[in-house]
C-alpha cells in the first residue's frame, strides 16, 4: 500500500495470490502467454493503469513481494491482465483498489457499511459516463427510449437494453455522450426525475459485474420487531418490497429521502439496525 501510494492514479491493483504462493516452484500466466515462475513464498499483485475494472486493453506490471523480508520485485508485462477466474476473485477475497477516477468530485458521499466492517468508500468504483435509471414496469420500451434519446444526454438508446431489473422497476444502464463530473451527472439526474416515466435515477457505482438499483437490504438487530423499521420507512418515504435471508428488501425512488445508497447509510446510521447496505446485483466485489 505504501509503494502504490506514490503512484499517480488512476490504477487498479489485483491481489493475485490471497495467502501467498506455496513454498516451492509456483507459476502463473498472463493473457498473452507470459509465464512467471517463482521458487519462494510470496504475495503477487498485478497493477493495471486504467480507470476501468478488468480493462484488458491497458498494460501493467507485477509486484512480487517476498514473504520472508518484504523485498519487492517489479516485472513489466508485455500483455495486459493475467488470466483471471472472475468467480475465484469473489470467492477468495482478492484486494482491489485504485485512485479516484477523474470527475469524482463527490467522493465523500460514496460509501456504505459492509456487515462486520467499517465504513467503505466506493469512490474508486464511480463511473463517470454512466447512469442507472429505473422505470415503471408498465412503461413501454418505445416511449422510454424515445424520451431518453430526446434528452440529448445519452448515446443512442435502443429497445432491448432493459436487462437490469429490480423487484419494483425496470432498470436501464445508460451511457452519456461524454464523461461527466459527479456534480454534472447529478444535474442530469435532477432533470430526468422530473419526467413521469422515471421512477428514479442515480450514479453508476460498480462495474458490469456489480451495480445497485433502487433496493437496499436492512437486517434487524437480534430480538427486535418491525416497529423501528416501519417508523424509519415512513420517515424516509421508502417501502418494503421483499424478504431476503434474514433481512428486508427496501425500495427508494425519486420521492424518497435519497437513493438506495444514501438510504442504506441513513438506516444504518440511525443505530437501530444490525446492518443496511445497497442490494448489489451481479457479482459483488469483496472489499
Amino acid at each position: 500500500m505504501e509503494r502504490m501510494g506514490g503512484e499517480s492514479p488512476p490504477y487498479f491493483v489485483y491481489k493475485y495470490q490471497w495467502n501467498g504462493m506455496l513454498a516451492g516452484e509456483s507459476s502463473f500466466t498472463t493473457s498473452f502467454g507470459e509465464t512467471i515462475v517463482l521458487d519462494y513464498p510470496c504475495w503477487t499483485y498485478y497493477v493495471s493503469y486504467s480507470d476501468k475494472l478488468y480493462d484488458s486493453t491497458t498494460p501493467g506490471r507485477f509486484l512480487i513481494v517476498k514473504e520472508s523480508n518484504g523485498t519487492l520485485m517489479e516485472i513489466k508485462s508485455n500483455g495486459t491482465l493475467p488470466v483471471i477466474d472472475i468467480d475465484l476473485i469473489y470467492k477468495s477475497g482478492w484486494s482491489i483498489w485504485k485512485g479516484i477516477p477523474t470527475g469524482c468530485d463527490c467522493a465523500d458521499e460514496l460509501y456504505y457499511y459492509p456487515y462486520g466492517k467499517g465504513k467503505t468508500f466506493l469512490d474508486h468504483l464511480f463511473i463517470n459516463n454512466r447512469l442507472i435509471i429505473g422505470f415503471d414496469k408498465q412503461a413501454q420500451d418505445e416511449e422510454i427510449t424515445d424520451y431518453l434519446n430526446q434528452t440529448g444526454f445519452f448515446k443512442t438508446v435502443v429497445s432491448g437494453d432493459f436487462r437490469r431489473n429490480s423487484i419494483s422497476y425496470r432498470c436501464l444502464y445508460v451511457t452519456t455522450t461524454e464523461a461527466k463530473t459527479c456534480s454534472q451527472l447529478k444535474e442530469i439526474i435532477r432533470t430526468l426525475e422530473k419526467s413521469p416515466l422515471v421512477a428514479y435515477a442515480h450514479l453508476a457505482i460498480g462495474t458490469d459485474y456489480q451495480y445497485y438499483t433502487d433496493e437496499f437490504l436492512v437486517i434487524l438487530t437480534y430480538g427486535t420487531d418491525l416497529s423501528d423499521l416501519n417508523v424509519v420507512m415512513q420517515e424516509t418515504n421508502t417501502k418494503m418490497v421483499g424478504v431476503q435471508d434474514d433481512g428486508y428488501i427496501i425500495s427508494a425512488d425519486k420521492n424518497s429521502k435519497g437513493d438506495a445508497l444514501q438510504m442504506a447509510n441513513y438506516f444504518y446510521e440511525t443505530g437501530k439496525f444490525l446492518g443496511a447496505k445497497p442490494n448489489f446485483r451481479g457479482i459483488v466485489v469483496a472489499f
